[in-house]
């Protein structure tokens, strides 16, 4: 399971290499286009405009895997070593459900996106492809928090933290 993780962990990061580059690229683009030719091509705004939501809910699993949620964090720092424990399982659980839940009731958006088969305003792009980046990044964030609540029933096992 652990060789799984590491596999997802470097998809994520794998992901939001190659978009970061492709909105960078696009924001020049669109920089150069409006100052030096004058126009502004509206694909490139609508392309980073997209690109930011994948960006933001995959990075936000990442962000679940490595404990980057400060909230989260501070809460669970309110109680005591004994109770937080509980605490930080009981989050991980919540999350869990949250995430899975969003992630359930994106699909069905999706599968409003796909069958009328409506498309982007500049670059005519399926809509469910942008959509699609809270469907995948909520997946991930579920198996994330899952991942986060095994490894602190695991931590407590082996009297390790966590």
């Amino acid at each position: 399971m652990k060789k799984v993780m590491k596999v997802l962990d470097r998809i994520e990061e794998l992901i939001l290499i190659i978009l970061m580059f492709v909105m960078t690229v696009s924001i020049i683009i669109q920089v150069f286009s409006r100052t030096v030719l004058n126009i502004s091509p509206s694909w490139t705004e609508e392309l980073a405009r997209y690109i930011l939501v994948w960006i933001t809910f995959v990075g936000a699993s990442l962000g679940v895997k490595r404990g980057a949620h400060m909230g989260v964090e501070a809460f669970t720092m309110l109680f005591p070593k004994n109770i937080a424990k509980y605490v930080k399982l009981i989050t991980a659980l919540v999350c869990a459900v949250f995430t899975g839940l969003v992630c359930v009731n994106s699909i069905s958006i999706l599968k409003l996106q796909i069958s009328t088969g409506q498309v982007s305003a500049a670059m005519q792009l399926p809509m469910w492809i942008p959509y699609g980046g809270v469907t995948f990044g909520t997946l991930l964030m579920t198996i994330r928090f899952i991942e986060s609540f095994f490894n602190t029933v695991n931590a407590d096992e082996n009297g390790g933290d966590n």
